[in-house]
């Protein structure tokens, strides 16, 4: 079983887990093909649920909720049409597994990367060749993924 993590935000990730490792890594945008070429009898997508966000205390935009809630549903309705198994998942649920071992006192995306590299130390989370810094949708779609194979064993 393929096991899919999706980040849909602005520059959201796309992650592939098949037999328990992280197989596949990269930006949401750009894997869209991919996305469309999973069967539903071998895949399970586990993606972040769209809700309200707040940037260092400050509400976003409407206009960017829009478009956040535009994207997501664009993803959320293809994989609706492909009938491929799909829970949504709030960023509390994941993260508070996920982040257990981190340091409390981090921001999120800080204890996101450290508990993605824990856990796939191979990984370098870089969009790009000449890219610097690791890039949050792709180490927090590693994690959902991580998180949803979790539940699908049981644990």
């Amino acid at each position: 079983m393929i096991i899919v993590g999706i980040d849909p935000g602005k520059d959201g990730g796309y992650a592939e887990m098949t037999d328990g490792r992280l197989t596949y890594v990269g930006l949401l945008n750009e894997n869209i093909d991919r996305l469309r070429r999973l069967e539903f009898e071998d895949a399970h997508i586990w993606m972040e649920k769209a809700q309200v966000m707040n940037r260092e205390g400050r509400p976003t935009s409407a206009t960017a909720m829009f478009s956040y809630g535009r994207g997501f549903g664009r993803i959320e309705g293809l994989i609706e049409a492909m009938h491929i198994p799909c829970t949504l998942v709030i960023p509390a649920e994941w993260s508070r597994e996920m982040h257990r071992g981190t340091a409390a006192n981090q921001d999120t995306k800080a204890r996101s990367y450290e508990a993605a590299k824990r856990l796939f130390p191979d990984q370098t989370f870089l969009a790009t060749e000449s890219s610097y810094k690791p890039h949050d949708g792709m180490f927090e779609a590693a994690l959902i993924a991580e998180y949803g194979r979790r539940r699908l064993a049981g644990q």
